[in-house]
């Protein structure tokens, strides 16, 4: 089997998956060792080439997929958790897999970082600190206060279990309006319809 690693050549370097890598994770598990061909390409002038042969797509760029001539593509990993945009030009024999919930602990943290520094004005002593000025604020803690999460997938989820033990209450907006058992025993979790179809409206409006 022949995976193809299609590298974005603008995105930072932790964002490249090296073939290097990927073979050492494929030869720490005897029963996966020996059984694949690896490419690796950050050249959109080459890519072509490329999915014309290979049978398993990791890509960290979007791709039109019914632009290029990929007859023995039958899987396409992406590297990150939306894929509207893949599904648009997916080839219907082709199968898409996502990177939902990878992103789960290190987004989770920079979420729980933003609610402290909105909290705590820091965006404001940056601000002050750029002027030369000290013009202190004084304010609660945290706790008892709430956050919305627009969102509650891998990242939200993990985000929640965070905001909670440090005293927010969370208010989650879904789809449905719905939760599943994992969420409804995270503490302060609050599930909300009626929140979420006024957002929908608004997000009506301003296409």
């Amino acid at each position: 089997m022949h995976i193809h690693i299609e590298n974005d050549a603008s995105a930072p370097q932790a964002l490249h998956l090296s073939r290097d890598v990927l073979q050492q994770h494929l030869d720490a598990h005897p029963i996966l060792r020996s059984h694949f061909t690896l490419t690796e390409n950050s050249d959109s002038e080459q890519t072509a080439t490329f999915l014309a042969n290979c049978d398993l797509l990791w890509s960290g760029r979007k791709l039109a997929l019914d632009t290029f001539s990929a007859p023995r593509l039958r899987w396409v990993q992406v590297m990150s958790a939306g894929v509207e945009q893949w599904l648009a030009h997916l080839p219907q024999d082709v199968t898409l897999t996502n990177a939902s919930g990878v992103h789960g602990d290190k987004g989770a943290e920079f979420i729980l970082m933003a609610a402290l520094m909105f909290n705590f004005g820091i965006p404001g002593f940056l601000q002050d600190q750029v002027q030369r000025l000290w013009r202190p604020t004084f304010g609660g803690c945290a706790r008892g206060k709430t956050v919305m999460l627009l969102g509650v997938g891998g990242i939200g989820a993990a985000a929640a279990k965070l905001l909670t033990a440090q005293g927010y209450r969370v208010i989650g907006v879904t789809r449905s309006g719905q939760c599943d058992a994992t969420w409804r025993a995270v503490s302060g979790w609050t599930p909300s319809t009626k929140c979420y179809r006024r957002w929908m409206c608004w997000s009506r409006r301003c296409r």
